[in-house]
């Protein structure tokens, strides 16, 4: 299975990505249809009783909490399976992956508590505490960055190989 899936992994990732964000956004998109609203509406001025009533939204949150549960149960079957069989990369594994937490962890600690304009009336009324919204906007900015990281990292590689 493991050689399975350092081949096809990819490939079975995305198409399982994609087909749950089709999935939530048919849902989305049809159930704000059937209450009359259109996708451009804003959720926030209706108020949190009716969005509460919204239980369309809830097939995407499920399914992404059942893709953190797989991914979060193979990234620790197969670690262990990489350590064991690779024992010498345990380091700079351990390395980078404290990195990633350190920059999470200073995004995280220096993440903006927004009380004014639209944003903070919307985490008001939602009830949306400082950690909350330092926790979201610690994982956004880790997003981009990485992202970032990842896309200069490919025009790099790609630049290298032309003068090869």
């Amino acid at each position: 299975m493991y050689k399975y899936l350092a081949k096809n992994g990819t490939s079975i990732a995305m198409l399982v990505g994609s087909a749950v964000t089709l999935i939530f956004l048919l849902a989305a998109i049809i159930g704000l249809g059937n209450d009359g609203y259109a996708v451009g509406t804003d959720l926030a001025s209706l108020g949190k009783e009716k969005v509460a009533q919204m239980n369309y939204f809830d097939v995407g949150l499920y399914l992404t909490i059942g893709l953190m549960v797989v991914s979060i149960i193979s990234l620790l079957v197969f670690g262990v399976i990489t350590m064991m069989k690779f024992p010498k990369t345990l380091k700079s594994t351990l390395i980078f992956s404290g990195l990633l937490l350190g920059l999470f962890f200073v995004l995280f600690f220096t993440a903006t508590k927004e009380n004014t304009g639209k944003l903070g009336r919307t985490l008001q009324e939602f009830q949306i505490t400082d950690g909350v919204n330092s926790f979201v906007t610690a994982g956004l900015w880790s997003m981009i960055i990485l992202c970032l990281g990842a896309l200069l990292i490919m025009v790099a590689a790609e630049v290298k190989n032309m003068f090869k």
